[in-house]
C-alpha cells in the first residue's frame, strides 16, 4: 500500500538577516542575526547576499537565510519513503536569483518562531569554514536558472537520503535554505548581489505556502510484488487476495 502527505511548513517559518559594517566574516559568522522576519509572509530577499549601505552611508555586508519546519510525525521509521520534495513559490524582485542549497537545521520547531539566536543553529557550521562537507546537505545545489523568475512560479526540490532518514527517524524536519556560492562556501561576495524570493506559511494564499510532499509504502515488497504494482492490490476484495499470491499462499 502507498500513501502520501503534503504538510505545509509550520507557521514558525521565516528568514533571518545578518548585517555588518565591518566585513563579510562578521556578518556570516555571527552567533545571532541582527533581525528576524518571523513568522514570515513573503520576501523578494528570503535568501540574500549583498553589499549595500546603511543609513549612515557605510558599506554593509548583508546575508539572509530562510528556515522552515515540517510535521513528519505520520511517517514511521519502517516506511519506504520513495518521494520527498519541497515546493517553494517565488516572489520576484529586482535582484537576480542565486544558486541555493537546503541544509539541516536545529530550528525552528512547530510551535516557536525562528529567532535571531537561531542564526548559526545549523549542525556542523563553524566560523571561518565552508559548510561543504561540514553541515548535512538535504539537497543538491539548485542552480539559479532552475529557480523561477516570475511571481507565483514554483520549484520542486528533491530532498536526498539524509533528509529522508531524518524524516523517518524524527517527528519534525527542520531545514535552512542558504545561498550556495557565497554563504555556504564562505566566500566574500564583494559587489555581487543575489536574491531568491519566496512565500511563507502565513501568507493568505494556500498554494503559495512551502509544501513538503512525501510518498511512502509500508515496506519494500508485498510477497515479491514490484513497488509500482503494490497500489493495484489495495482495491482487491479480501477473499480474492489469495489469487494474487502463489499457490503456496492459498
Amino acid at each position: 500500500m502507498s500513501k502520501s502527505t503534503g504538510p505545509n511548513a509550520a507557521d514558525t517559518d521565516g528568514y533571518l538577516r545578518s548585517q555588518s559594517t565591518t566585513n563579510f566574516a562578521t556578518a556570516r559568522d555571527a552567533t545571532d542575526a541582527t533581525g528576524a522576519d518571523a513568522p514570515g509572509l513573503f520576501s523578494t530577499q528570503a535568501v540574500f547576499v549583498n553589499k549595500g549601505s546603511n543609513r549612515a552611508g557605510d558599506d554593509e555586508w548583508q546575508i539572509y537565510r530562510s528556515y522552515m519546519a515540517f510535521d513528519t510525525s505520520q511517517v514511521s521509521a519502517s516506511f519506504n519513503v520513495y518521494v520527498a520534495t519541497l515546493k517553494l513559490t517565488n516572489l520576484s524582485g529586482s535582484v537576480a536569483n542565486g544558486d541555493i542549497i537546503i541544509v539541516k537545521s536545529n530550528k525552528p520547531d512547530l510551535s516557536t518562531d525562528i529567532a535571531t539566536a537561531d542564526w548559526d543553529d545549523i549542525p556542523g557550521i563553524s566560523a571561518g569554514n565552508t559548510m561543504d562537507g561540514n553541515v548535512t546537505d538535504y539537497s543538491s545545489v539548485i542552480a539559479s536558472g532552475s529557480y523561477p523568475t516570475t511571481t507565483g512560479g514554483t520549484v520542486s526540490i528533491s530532498l536526498n537520503a539524509a533528509a529522508v532518514a531524518d524524516i523517518k527517524s524524527g517527528d519534525v524536519l527542520k531545514l535552512a535554505i542558504i545561498n550556495y556560492n557565497y554563504d555556504y562556501k564562505n566566500i566574500d561576495f564583494g559587489t555581487t548581489s543575489e536574491a531568491n524570493g519566496m512565500y511563507f506559511t502565513d501568507h493568505t494564499t494556500p498554494s503559495y505556502r512551502p509544501l513538503l510532499t512525501l510518498r511512502w509504502g509500508f515496506g519494500h515488497k508485498v510477497l515479491g510484488v514490484s513497488h509500482g504494482n503494490i497500489a493495484k492490490i489495495a482495491g482487491i476484495q479480501d477473499e480474492k487476495v489469495k489469487k494474487v499470491f502463489s499457490k503456496d499462499s492459498s
